[in-house]
């Protein structure tokens, strides 16, 4: 978010971020999120995102997305 200067927002409630395993992820709570457009072959959506720390990460897509679009990743 920072790298690209995205407009972020400041989310009504904060919200945990749970780690895969139902863990609380240590880096604490999301205050702030981000609507992008996200373009695939075929449609163009609007997706919200939640910003936090990843570590190496940029971007991490859900399971509830990945199962939906079932997306064909390299």
């Amino acid at each position: 978010v920072r790298k690209h200067n995205f407009p972020a927002y400041l989310l009504s409630y904060p919200i945990h971020v749970w780690n895969i395993d139902n863990m609380v992820n240590k880096v604490g709570l999301i205050y702030f999120g981000l609507d992008t457009n996200l373009m695939g072959r075929i449609h163009t959506e609007c997706v919200h995102h939640f910003i936090t720390n990843l570590g190496k990460n940029d971007i991490f897509l859900g399971k509830n997305w990945l199962k939906y679009h079932n997306p064909f990743i390299w």
